[in-house]
Formats: structure tokens, C-alpha cells, sequence
């Protein structure tokens, strides 16, 4: 992929969310443990929020159990954050993201609280997701932003049938890992994609219509490995990872958005 230099940051971006996961092999967690993760996110991100977790194991006999675990999350209303801690990962996603290095050291302050008072033992995976939605003017058409490969087969609509809803999911190789792009077109107001939207419900500046198809277009790039096989949990591993995955999701959204867009409508 190429480098970033070529696609320089838009004025009228279509930008909504930018979201980064680490996961790890879960090392220490007593009770003082957590009561200092709980002190430091509320430092660090505001207040905090407990909850339950569950998930559901599936044995070696073939009989599932489920087990319930911990979580904490964070809402710093100023930066439009979350901070999301769970046993076995950290999230966190902004809707006001200025540029990659500032997003990144917001991502480092998660990563250090979570080290210092829960102290993982190995780095399995790190993803990086960027949400954009497309909005066309009443005079437009999606078919005028983005790739036909993204966009419903005109013969699937006519008169007298509308097309309401279309998704569609690509997976890519890269150096740094494998990148999922994916499009969810339709009548949804919709600004991010539905599985974001479900678990945190963020609040968005954007008003989407759903008087006319729109478009919510997610690059999810990640780096994963077997647990055994990780790295050690530490800022430098993480944030590592975490830079070689940004220039290849940019370098996506230019590959599937039109030359009209980017330079008349978003520039």
C-alpha cells in the first residue's frame, strides 16, 4: 500500500468514528486491581460505569457453559471518547478524531492505565476502525461517492420495487494483517455501523436522512495472532501495531470513494 502522503486530511471529512481494540491474555485481577482501574479511568476519561459481562464457552465434550466477568467503561464527553475495559480487552473509539497521532496517544493513556493496574501478560490483537457515512445531496446519487462494487445491482430495482437495504463485505491481505471493508447501504439513518452502534450508542453531530439511500462504510484493519504466540503488553507493542494498521485503512477509503467526492464535496 501506499503511503499516506497522498491522501491528505479532508475538510468536510464524512468521518463519524474511529475505534482501536487490544486484546490480551488476562494476567492479575483482584479485587484491589480493579478498584484501581476503576480509579484511573475516572481520572483519565471520566466517570465510570460497571457492568456485567457474559459469554458463552463451548467445551471440549461439545456442551456450552457461561461464564460472567467484569466491565468498565468510560465516557469522556469533551472528546466525544469511550474507554470500554473488559478481562480480556481494551477499546477505545472517539467521534472527534483531529488526526492519527492524537487519537494514538489517547489509545497509549488506555494502555498504560490498563498495564499498571492489571498487568496482562501477551498482546494477541490489535484493530483499528474507521466509520465513514455518506450522505448525497437530494440532486444525488451513492453511485456519485462511491465505487459501483459497494452499490446494489441496478437490476434489482424498478418502478414498482425500491431497494431499501444492501451490505457488502471484502477482505484483503495485508502486510500488517487483514483488512475488512465493508459497506451497509439504506433507508437506516444509520452513521455507523449497527454492531457499534448497539454496544455503545455514541452520540453523533450528524443528522443521516432516511428519505434517501445513504451509505456507512467501515475499515477494519487488524493484526492477530494465536495467544500463545503474542507479544508482551506494553505501549511500545501496541502502539506499534497500531500505526502500521492506519495507512492501509486510509489508502481504502480513496480506493472505494470518487474523485467527485473527495475533491468537490469533501475537500
Amino acid at each position: 500500500m501506499e503511503s499516506a502522503e497522498k491522501y491528505p486530511k479532508l475538510q468536510r471529512q464524512p468521518l463519524t468514528l474511529v475505534l482501536a481494540e487490544f486484546r490480551f491474555v488476562p494476567a492479575r485481577r483482584s479485587i484491589e486491581s480493579l478498584y484501581h482501574l476503576k480509579q484511573a479511568m475516572e481520572a483519565a476519561f471520566g466517570s465510570v460505569q460497571e457492568f456485567i459481562t457474559r459469554a458463552v464457552e463451548t467445551l471440549p465434550d461439545g456442551q456450552q457453559r457461561e461464564t460472567a466477568g467484569w466491565g468498565f467503561l468510560s465516557r469522556d464527553d469533551a472528546r466525544g471518547g469511550v474507554l470500554l475495559v473488559e478481562p480480556a480487552r481494551v477499546i477505545y473509539l472517539t467521534t472527534q478524531y483531529p488526526r492519527f497521532p492524537d487519537f494514538s496517544a489517547r489509545c497509549a493513556e488506555a494502555i498504560t492505565l490498563v498495564e499498571d493496574t492489571l498487568a496482562p501478560e501477551q498482546l494477541f490483537r490489535v484493530g483499528l476502525r474507521y466509520n465513514d457515512v455518506v450522505i448525497p445531496g437530494r440532486d444525488e446519487e451513492l453511485a456519485d461517492y462511491l465505487v459501483p462494487g459497494l452499490l446494489p445491482a441496478a437490476t434489482l430495482a424498478d418502478d414498482q420495487v425500491q431497494c431499501t437495504g444492501h451490505r457488502v463485505e471484502s477482505r484483503l491481505d495485508t502486510e500488517a494483517g487483514g483488512l475488512m471493508v465493508r459497506a451497509h447501504v439504506g433507508l437506516n439513518g444509520l452513521a455507523v455501523m449497527p454492531d457499534i452502534n448497539e454496544v455503545f450508542r455514541p452520540e453523533l453531530a450528524v443528522d443521516v436522512p432516511v428519505d434517501r439511500m445513504t451509505a456507512v462504510l467501515d475499515f477494519d484493519h487488524f493484526w492477530a495472532v494465536a495467544p500463545e504466540a503474542g507479544e508482551a503488553f506494553n505501549g511500545d507493542n501496541a502502539l506499534d501495531r497500531l500505526k502500521t494498521l492506519h495507512e492501509p485503512a486510509r489508502e481504502a477509503f480513496w480506493r472505494v470513494t470518487t474523485d467527485y467526492a473527495r475533491e468537490r464535496k469533501w475537500s
